[in-house]
């Protein structure tokens, strides 16, 4: 590996080259650091299969304005890690003829400090929290993933 090459290998940014048929041709080895794929997995499956349930419909949207030609800053969405687990990505992409050039950073931890119930939406197990009368107020998405519920039905 020439020096130029070991350079871009150690980038912490998750990089990729997507088609707009929805497949990644592309990914360098951050993807494989931060959520565990190899990139032969990433790009032999479609990069929204990837993409937590709950987010799919805005990352749809969000493709089709791309491929229709508008760059996209700061979009977020969470991944899944080969364990199971959800990273939250931030995403810039450009699109440049029939492919798109994205570049992504995890701050998964950024949110987590920020606002704690994303940390613990992002846990591979079943949270909860109560109040002091024993009130159930909030679950994570694993709850809801496992049970099959959704945040109406489980109110009170």
């Amino acid at each position: 590996m020439d020096d130029v090459a070991s350079f871009l290998a150690q980038d912490l940014n998750l990089n990729g080259i997507a088609s707009a048929v929805g497949y990644f041709r592309r990914v360098n080895l951050a993807w494989e650091r931060t959520l565990g794929w190899t990139a032969d997995e990433i790009v032999a499956s479609p990069w929204l299969e990837l993409v937590h349930p709950d987010d799919r419909q805005a990352t749809i949207e969000v493709g089709q304005r791309l491929f229709a030609g508008a760059p996209i800053i700061r979009f977020e969405n969470r991944y899944r890690c080969r364990d199971g687990s959800y990273r939250l990505i931030q995403w810039n992409a450009r699109p440049v003829g029939d492919e798109a050039y994205w570049s992504g950073r995890d701050v998964t931890e950024e949110q987590s400090q920020l606002d704690p119930r994303a940390f613990v939406d992002n846990l591979p197990v079943l949270a909860w929290t109560a109040m002091p009368g024993g009130f159930i107020d909030f679950y994570n998405r694993r709850w809801y993933e496992y049970t099959g519920s959704n945040y109406e039905q489980m109110q009170g």
